[in-house]
């Protein structure tokens, strides 16, 4: 029996790989448990699962070397460690380990239309080859590519990257002043990237931001406190914020990627705010096609943009990634 895995900066979700997609799925918080080995026979006591022989992983992290092995560390708020080696000692084999969000790209090579909520309906132009950009706002930002591979006959070609670590840019000087204040925030002293403003996260520190210049101290504490006050001006604007960066950081990520073929969003942030109706559309895609160069322009509008309503899209992108192994 195999289990796939999709590990985050705060959650963790397990699933049994059954048949033509994952069963059985389960999503704890990852700070309820001290290590992944934790999380993993809990989910296999709770499920009753006995004798597990095989796992794929999908880890918001990155390869590292720890006393001549390779372990897996995370790059958000999740202070596990994978070490593929040792966790074989239990009997349980790791035949694969993806970033997260190379394994959502995974997921949406093969994804069906009714898993999707078209934002923009664009015009389809099939005689170009453009590409597919997949975007992420959670606790971190994602980015990644499906790239049109003409060669491959059609196939689509995955490329992730570290799209969300890339510096921020600023298009007003309202977004200069913030930027520079959220820099306050970042005790490493180094540079804000889009991933400080427009990821779950993010909004907090917009919100803090505002509540900074204003002279003001901060009077909620995380997200959900956020979104229950909805009337606090410093909230206001740290959600327009939000979609105006995330906008600019969209526009980027598909113009360099020449990904005119779709623009597909999901994410933890994203489903949140989706789910409360406050994903603000019109001001995300203002920020997203501003008065730019007329063919920029031109192909942004009439990009498809998606919202990705399968919120385990990681998990089934490992059973394509086992499938083309």
């Amino acid at each position: 029996m195999r289990i796939v895995a999709d590990i985050g900066g705060t959650h963790a979700r397990f699933a049994v790989l059954d048949g033509d997609k994952p069963n059985q799925i389960k999503k704890y918080l990852a700070d309820s448990f001290h290590t992944f080995d934790e999380a993993f026979f809990v989910y296999c006591k709770e499920l009753k699962i006995e004798n597990p022989t095989h796992m794929a992983i999908a880890t918001a992290g990155y390869p590292s070397r720890q006393a001549g092995q390779t372990v897996w560390r995370f790059v958000n708020n999740n202070s596990w460690v994978i070490n593929p080696e040792e966790f074989s000692k239990s009997g349980v084999e790791i035949d694969l380990i993806l970033n997260d969000f190379e394994a959502a790209l995974w997921g949406l090579k093969a994804l069906p239309d009714d898993q999707l909520q078209t934002l923009h309906q664009g015009r389809a132009q099939p005689d170009q080859k453009f590409n597919r950009c997949l975007l992420g706002a959670g606790t971190g930002l994602g980015l990644g590519y499906l790239i049109n591979a003409p060669q491959a006959k059609g196939d689509w070609h995955v490329q992730r990257t570290h799209g969300g670590h890339s510096m921020a840019a600023c298009l007003t000087d309202e977004h200069t002043v913030v930027v520079k204040t959220v820099s306050r925030f970042k005790p490493d002293g180094g540079i804000t990237v889009f991933e400080n403003l427009a990821s779950g996260p993010g909004i907090f520190t917009l919100y803090q931001a505002q509540c900074l210049m204003a002279g003001q101290p901060s009077k909620f504490q995380s997200v959900p406190e956020l979104f229950d006050n909805l009337q606090s001006p410093h909230v206001k604007d740290a959600l327009r914020l939000f979609h105006e960066f995330l906008g600019v950081f969209s526009h980027s990520a598909v113009v360099n990627g020449h990904a005119y073929d779709g623009l597909y969003l999901t994410g933890g942030v994203i489903d949140s705010l989706v789910a409360a109706d406050l994903f603000d559309v019109a001001h995300f895609q203002k920020f997203l096609n501003l008065n730019g160069v007329a063919s920029v322009k031109r192909d942004i509008a009439n990009m498809p943009i998606h919202y990705v309503t399968n919120q385990y899209l990681a998990l089934y992108g490992l059973k394509a990634a086992l499938e083309s192994a």
